[in-house]
């Protein structure tokens, strides 16, 4: 891979984690692939602390939320006020492009909300040149995960590590076929339905993050071994830390509910790492 093409830190991690599926041919390899990622998309929620502190972290529920309004069509589109904080997630995730504040917020609540039932009527991006395609794949990917990933530079890096990061429609059409793909095999491998082009997105980026900080060697998918002989105490470990000590936890939750109420590990139903 020329260097020059990657220009993100932790990049090389993120072309690893998806050669790490291409790469393996035998069931116990490809189940062994679906753990590294599992594991790794499981620490997004911590990189986005680490990448933005709590404003970042509000900001992300913010659009969980709203993702869900829109899959369960609790919401037929996005607001004015549903835009800007997209945005504003955006920003805060990646690069901020702080120019295009004043063209976006003269947008009326009325057309936002027009050209986006519009185009989710039709499943495209979002029909306003005041919205750059960064943005229109953040809002795709919030209204169909299972059909649309988000624009994350070290998502496009990873993916098309062969060429250079544009923001095209070209690219952006690219680099989510190819997640919807990842998706597809890892839920072959699960038989499940779980995995989507979004959180495949997302673990692709948790994985440049972690590799950024220096928590994550995917030069090296050994370093993942090392990391479960490191814990001992956990059932199948991962780049986490130890097992939670389960008879603390029953001890908090007892003090919470009351002494006269009986905590048993059967209602505890503690779900570690896999």
């Amino acid at each position: 891979m020329p260097s020059s093409y990657s220009t993100r830190p932790g990049v090389t991690a993120g072309i690893k984690l998806i050669k790490s599926l291409e790469e393996e041919e035998n069931t116990n390899e490809k189940e062994k692939s679906l753990k590294i990622w599992e594991t790794i998309e499981s620490q997004y929620d911590e990189m986005i602390l680490e990448k933005g502190g709590t404003k970042l972290k509000e900001l992300d529920n913010y659009c969980n939320n709203l993702s869900n309004k829109l899959s369960l069509k609790q919401q037929q589109n996005i607001t004015k006020e549903n835009l800007l904080k997209i945005i504003e997630w955006k920003f805060t995730k990646g690069k901020p492009r702080n120019a295009l504040w004043g063209r976006l917020r003269s947008n009326t609540d009325q057309a936002v909300k027009e050209a986006s039932q519009e185009s989710f009527s039709k499943v495209i991006a979002v029909n306003n040149d005041d919205v750059e395609d960064c943005v229109k794949s953040a809002i795709l990917s919030l209204y169909s995960s299972k059909n649309f990933a988000f624009m994350d530079d070290e998502v496009i890096e990873s993916v098309l590590y062969n060429k250079k990061r544009a923001y095209t429609l070209k690219i952006y059409l690219e680099m989510n076929e190819k997640c919807m793909q990842i998706a597809d095999v890892l839920n072959n491998i699960n038989e499940s339905d779980e995995w989507n082009a979004r959180r495949v997105g997302r673990a692709i980026w948790t994985a440049c993050l972690l590799s950024a900080s220096g928590r994550l060697d995917m030069n090296d998918l050994n370093s993942i071994e090392k990391e479960k002989e490191k814990s001992k105490d956990s059932d199948e470990g991962g780049l986490v830390a130890a097992k939670p000590n389960k008879k603390r936890l029953m001890k908090e939750e007892a003090q919470i509910e009351g002494s006269s109420r009986r905590v048993t590990r059967k209602r505890r139903n503690i779900t570690y790492p896999k």
